[in-house]
C-alpha cells in the first residue's frame, strides 16, 4: 500500500524528508550529516534547485526556498575555490533561509565543507 500525501494536505519537514519509507523503491538513503538544529525546518516548494549560479555569485533569481541539490558539478566548483573563496561562497549562501541541502553522495559533502 502506498499513501501519497501533496503538500498541501500535509507540512512536511526536513525530518519528514529523512524519515520517508521507500524500501522496495528507488530509495532516496538519505542522512543528517549536519545541522541537527534545522531538522524541523518547512518544506514548502516540492521542487529541487541546483545551486551552480549562486555559487558563482548570481542570486538574482536564486530559489532558495527549494531543497538544495548540490551534486559532482556544484562540488567541482567549490573545490576549484580557494579555501577563503570557498568559506565566503558558502556563507553568502547561507545567508538565505535555506530548507536543506543534498549531496549526491556523503565524500561529496565532505568536500564542500570548509575545514
Amino acid at each position: 500500500m502506498c499513501i501519497v500525501y501533496t503538500m498541501a494536505e500535509k507540512k512536511w519537514t526536513v525530518l519528514d524528508l529523512l524519515n520517508l519509507n521507500l524500501s522496495g523503491y528507488d530509495a532516496l538513503n538519505l542522512r543528517c550529516v549536519a545541522g541537527r538544529r534545522g531538522l524541523s525546518r518547512e518544506l514548502t516548494v516540492p521542487e529541487i534547485n541546483r545551486p551552480g549560479l549562486g555559487l558563482s555569485g548570481f542570486f538574482e533569481a536564486f530559489a532558495y526556498n527549494r531543497v538544495q541539490l548540490f551534486g559532482r558539478g556544484e562540488v567541482a566548483f567549490l573545490n576549484k575555490l580557494s579555501q577563503e573563496g570557498r568559506t565566503d561562497t558558502i556563507r553568502q549562501l547561507f545567508s538565505y533561509q535555506i530548507p536543506c541541502c543534498v549531496f549526491s553522495s556523503r565524500a561529496s559533502c565532505l568536500a564542500a565543507i570548509p575545514a
